[in-house]
């Protein structure tokens, strides 16, 4: 067979013959039984953890009949608190998908865009992914694997999904991931009913009368596997559906598209792409690089153990020392049943709590010597201790929304940085079980791609449109709306009270509205344009207000930078101004003192001058009088200083006689010619 006839089968096993399809079975079944044997650890691991998350104490072994049986419930915890957390992390979502479109933006893309988003997430709620995805959040802490089915129904004609536990995918654990399984099992119960409607709609070639008919759920097993059916060397991949009652296979058919074909220029095959169903989701990866993941019942089973088994002691400890006065030994002889025979006790005694147990003893010994009660002090403290100190670690091991407390007057931003650092580890298991939300959607796009029907989709969109166009692979891709960097809603409320508080103390440069908007999202506030008023439409746009704004500072600060300067030179004018005054006022100063001591020097000067003249008048006329006495009485005139000789008649060193020799003394000081 060529890969255009192998395409174009119904179903394989009708058209082999019996030859090839014993071997493609013997194959099938030798893979099977290597990998099941591949998985045995990791599922002995995997029981452990169940009866862990669901407290099974059935299985319990006690020491005491009658001790404790309790079980802590510290792993149910931890599934529960990663579970509540998804849920309203994603399951609360109205929408749970977006087209994801590539290409320049235009009105066409987006009218696209939302068709496509629209429609994925009616078939999304249609095939009741949310509550399993609820179940799925629920195992996946315990065991750390789980699994989603994604498939289209023939029958019914419409996408399905399913949850598929660790235990029910069988695949060889010596690969690096479970993609690439050489082959995959996955094992399930098919009821009668479903078997009938395959069969009937010749999808399965089966033969019903040949099933056990007190049975009305059968085991089977759908494998995806490679098998060379062109002989070119290349192994196809294929899905068979195989019945362990009647030990065949009843459906094979090809898990490739033509166009996942990929050829040399030969014409050979390079690769072919399968369509994937199952999808994997880990919780934590394991250190070793298996390709299952581990859950906190697989990683802290000892510990959890260890607990529970403290617990139990203690509470067995507790109860004895309570009942220890009605619990004990007895002599045979002492209860009043009659005489028996005495034989001495040997071997083990079962205990039992309030119970006094008959033993043989010897001899006629007294009450008092014939019984003993238990010698119980009571829980012991240091084991109580250590318990506490496995419970503390469990629990932060375990609990994946670590509450951080803000601080009294912290602010926000620091607030933010340390609820990051405490929420690292729980944020990566999210954003792990967002990678395997990508996946899933990826075989819902692709399954829609294939069988979806335009009318269905034009009444879900109200459109006229083509969904093989819409939906075309090439170019667009659906995703979780769900964005693991935004963190939880712990993060996203102080991120936006962070933006607010930003907002808040400028709000030139933030839009102030939409910063509440995005607050009050975060808190989840119904409602919001109720408490916001929707901003005027005639209103100026806030960016140009504030280019505007900006220009008009900028203007006006230019202004002012030239009124300084202007003030500048016009004070430095007057500053040289008010010098050249202080220099004049002080020049004047200088003169006017000058002129003051001129005339000073000059008054001085006349009143020695007049007091000069003064004493030569007085002088003058004391000579006078002397002459005038001296020749009225003939004698000789006196010299005014003594030992002169009085000087010749007509002689200038008389200095009572006038230097000009025709100027005599006139009378009464005067002066006559």
């Amino acid at each position: 067979m060529n890969l255009t006839d192998i395409l174009q089968s119904d179903n394989l096993v009708v058209d082999l013959d019996d030859a090839g399809l014993r071997d493609m079975q013997r194959q099938v079944l030798d893979q099977y039984g290597q990998d099941e044997q591949s998985m045995g650890d990791y599922l002995k691991k995997y029981d452990k953890a169940l009866e862990l998350a669901r407290m099974d104490s059935s299985k319990v072994e006690t020491k005491l009949k009658g001790g404790a049986k309790v079980m802590m419930p510290y792993i149910m915890e931890a599934a529960i608190d990663f579970n509540s957390r998804v849920v309203m992390e994603v399951l609360s979502r109205d929408d749970i998908v977006f087209a994801d479109i590539k290409g320049p933006a235009g009105e066409e893309k987006e009218a696209r865009a939302r068709r496509v988003t629209e429609f994925a997430n009616y078939e999304v709620e249609k095939s009741l992914w949310k509550r399993i995805t609820d179940k799925e959040m629920m195992a996946l802490p315990v065991v750390g694997t789980t699994y989603k089915k994604t498939w289209w129904d023939d029958v019914r004609g419409t996408l399905c999904t399913g949850l598929v536990m660790a235990d029910e995918v069988i695949f060889s654990q010596e690969v690096d991931c479970f993609e690439d399984a050489p082959q995959v099992t996955h094992k399930l119960q098919i009821s009668r009913n479903r078997i009938v409607s395959m069969e009937r709609a010749e999808l399965w070639d089966v033969d019903v009368d040949k099933l056990n008919k007190e049975k009305t759920e059968f085991e089977f097993c759908e494998v995806y596997f490679t098998y060379d059916l062109d002989d070119d060397g290349y192994a196809e991949p294929y899905i068979g559906m195989y019945c362990k009652e009647l030990d065949a296979l009843v459906r094979v058919v090809p898990n490739f598209e033509l166009e996942d074909v990929t050829l040399n220029l030969q014409g050979e095959v390079v690769d072919i792409k399968p369509t994937a169903y199952l999808t994997q989701k880990q919780l934590i990866p394991d250190p070793e690089g298996s390709p299952m993941g581990l859950g906190f019942g697989i990683l802290l089973h000892d510990m959890f153990h260890t607990i529970n088994t403290n617990t139990r002691q203690m509470i067995d400890a507790g109860t004895l020392a309570n009942m220890a006065s009605n619990s004990g030994l007895i002599a045979h002889g002492v209860q009043p049943r009659g005489n028996q025979a005495s034989q001495f006790q040997t071997g083990e005694v079962e205990m039992e709590l309030g119970v006094f147990k008959q033993v043989q003893v010897a001899g006629g010994n007294s009450l008092r010597d014939s019984v003993m009660q238990f010698p119980f002090a009571g829980p012991n403290a240091t084991l109580y201790q250590m318990m506490v100190h496995l419970e503390e670690a469990a629990r932060r091991m375990t609990v994946a929304g670590q509450q951080v407390e803000a601080n009294a007057n912290e602010a926000a931003s620091l607030y933010l940085a340390r609820l990051q650092q405490a929420l690292k580890a729980p944020n990566a298991m999210i954003w792990r079980v967002c990678e395997g939300f990508k996946s899933e959607f990826k075989a819902m796009f692709r399954l829609l791609f294939l069988h979806g029907d335009d009318k269905q989709y034009q009444y879900v969109v109200d459109e006229e449109a083509s969904l093989r166009e819409d939906f075309n692979p090439d170019d667009c891709d659906i995703a979780p709306t769900l964005n693991p960097s935004q963190g939880s809603d712990w993060e996203r409320l102080a991120r936006a009270e962070a933006v607010l508080q930003a907002a808040q103390g400028n709000p030139q440069m933030h839009n102030v509205r939409y910063a509440y908007e995005q607050y009050y999202k975060a808190m989840g506030v119904p409602d919001i344009d109720q408490l916001l008023p929707e901003p005027d439409p005639n209103a100026v746009d806030p960016m140009q207000q504030l280019q505007l704004q900006y220009a008009q500072m900028e203007a006006e600060f230019k202004d002012r930078e030239m009124a300084v300067k202007e003030g500048k030179l016009a004070l430095d004018q007057m500053k040289a101004v008010g010098e050249m005054r202080q220099q004049l006022a002080s020049m004047q100063v200088d003169a006017e003192k000058a002129d003051a001591d001129r005339v000073k020097t000059l008054t001085e000067a006349m009143k020695n001058l007049a007091q000069i003249a003064d004493m030569e008048e007085a002088k003058a006329m004391r000579t006078l009088e002397i002459l005038n006495s001296g020749a009225a009485n003939g004698r000789q005139v006196p010299t005014d200083q003594p030992g002169r000789n009085t000087p010749m008649a007509g002689g200038s060193n008389n200095p009572i006689v006038p230097q000009n020799p025709g100027m005599v003394p006139g009378p009464a000081g005067g002066r006559a010619t």
